[in-house]
This record gives structure tokens, sequence and C-alpha cells, in this order.
């Protein structure tokens, strides 16, 4: 059985601090995991990193590249709600906090970028 591997997302930007170095960190961070050898098997997003799947968003393309090569991307339906950008989703799938404690209760290694 392959190992589970996680990484949290909850902001749209990694670290604290600047807040455009923190987006510009995070944006290198989420490229570099498609360069990895071995991909997340999931990706979950939630509180402020929901932005991160807006249509809108510098990340969009890496986060596609990666579900296509089988990470799963899970976002909390309610921080989507709150930020009130249902209609602009452009990846990943609406999740509840239910699935996402479960996700991360199997989980073999979690990491909080």
């Amino acid at each position: 059985m392959s190992e589970i591997l996680t990484v949290v997302i909850k902001s749209d930007e990694m670290g604290s601090g600047d807040v455009q170095l923190g987006k510009t960190l995070l944006k290198g961070y989420i490229y570099s995991i498609t360069k990895l050898d071995k991909y997340p098997s999931y990706i979950l997003i939630y509180n402020k990193g929901v932005n991160l799947v807006n249509k809108d968003s510098d990340f969009i393309q890496d986060l596609l590249w990666l579900q296509k090569n089988n990470t799963k991307i899970l976002c909390c339906g309610t921080c989507i709600e709150f930020y009130k950008i249902d209609k602009d989703i452009d990846v990943g799938e609406v999740t509840n906090m239910y699935t996402i404690a479960q996700v991360l209760a199997s989980s073999d290694n979690i990491i909080y970028p």
C-alpha cells in the first residue's frame, strides 16, 4: 500500500511577514510540487487558502496539472461560501470539514507549508 502524503494549504500566502513575499513563496512552493518525483495524494485547502482555486488565481495552472496527475484537491465548502467565490472555482472538489478530518486522520505524512 502506498503512503498517503497530504499537503494542507490554509492561506493564500506562505509564512508571515510581507504579504506579497508570502504569495510569491507559496506560488513557488506549489510549482515545486509539480516537479517532485512523487506527488501528494491530497491537497486540502481551507480558510483563506481557497482563494488559490479561484479562476483568476495565479495558482490555477499548477493545481490543474497536479489534479490531472492524480492529486485529489479538496476545498472547504464553508470557506468558499464565506469568501463568496462559489461561482469562481476552477479546480478541485468542494467538500466539508468531516471529509477533511478523515483525510488528515488517514494520512501518513502531512505538510503545512
